[in-house]
C-alpha cells in the first residue's frame, strides 16, 4: 500500500471517469469490428492497467499520452515481430517483453502495460495477433480511445486535468511571473542522473511538493 493516498474525492472521481473511459475503449473496439481490416480481437486486455495509470495517475510521467501510444504501439511492434519472425516459444516471450522495455526506454515512452502488450503477441492463440494489423488494431486503436477519453473526462476537474500541460498550462502574456523555481531543470536532471533511475513524478510536480514543504518550513502554509 502507498504510505500517502489522495482524498476521497479524487478517489471517487477516478472510479468514475475510469468506469466510462474503459467503457468508451469497449464501445469503440465493439465497433471497429465491422470495419474492414479489423480482426476478432478488438480489445487487448492490457489497456485495462493504462486506465489506472491514466485515470488514477493522470499527471505521473508514466501516464502521458505519448506514454500511453507510443508504449503500446512499439510493445506491439516487438512483440509481433517477435512472434511472426522468430516463432511463439517461452523463450520468444521473453524476448519480446525483454526488447519492449528496451524499446520503450529508447523512445522515452516508458509504460508498464507495454509488456503485457508485447507478452499478448506472442502467447495469445489464434488468428487475431498473426497479423502485422496487431499494433494498429486493437492496440493503439484501443490505447488511442482511452487517451481521447481520459483527457475528456478529466477536463472538469481542475485538479486533474490530462494530459499534464493542461493541469500546468504556459502563462499569459501580462501574467505575473511566476516564482523563481526552488531547483533548477539542471540541478534536476543531474540529481535522477545520479540516482540512475525512472522517477514517477514530474519535473513540476517535483517542484510544487518541495515549495509546499519550504512554505510549512517558514510558515507560510495555504
Amino acid at each position: 500500500m502507498p504510505e500517502h493516498t489522495t482524498s476521497w474525492r479524487d478517489r471517487l472521481v477516478a472510479t468514475a471517469v475510469s468506469v466510462i473511459g474503459i467503457g468508451a475503449v469497449i464501445a469503440v473496439g465493439q465497433w471497429s469490428k465491422s470495419l474492414p481490416l479489423s480482426g476478432p480481437f478488438w480489445l487487448v486486455g492490457s489497456i485495462g492497467a493504462s486506465a489506472v495509470l491514466v485515470f488514477g495517475v493522470p499527471h505521473g510521467p508514466l501516464s502521458q499520452p505519448w506514454a500511453v501510444l507510443g508504449g503500446h504501439g512499439v510493445s506491439a511492434f516487438v512483440g509481433i515481430a517477435v512472434a511472426l519472425l522468430i516463432g511463439r516459444s517461452p523463450q520468444s516471450a521473453a524476448l519480446a517483453v525483454g526488447l519492449a522495455i528496451g524499446a520503450m526506454h529508447t523512445l522515452r515512452c516508458i509504460h508498464p502495460p507495454g509488456g503485457a502488450t508485447a507478452l499478448a503477441a506472442v502467447v495469445t492463440v489464434g488468428t487475431a495477433t498473426r497479423s502485422w494489423l496487431y499494433p494498429l488494431t486493437p492496440v493503439l486503436l484501443n490505447a488511442g480511445t482511452l487517451v481521447v477519453a481520459a483527457i475528456i473526462l478529466n477536463a472538469p476537474f481542475t485538479w486533474r486535468r490530462y494530459p499534464l500541460a493542461l493541469a500546468f498550462p504556459r502563462p499569459h502574456r501580462g501574467d505575473p511571473p511566476p516564482p523563481a523555481p526552488v531547483f533548477t531543470a539542471e540541478q534536476l536532471e543531474i540529481a535522477l542522473a545520479e540516482i540512475d533511475i525512472v522517477a514517477s513524478m514530474s519535473d513540476e510536480d517535483l517542484q510544487i511538493v518541495y515549495r509546499s514543504i519550504l512554505r510549512q518550513q517558514h510558515g507560510t502554509r495555504r
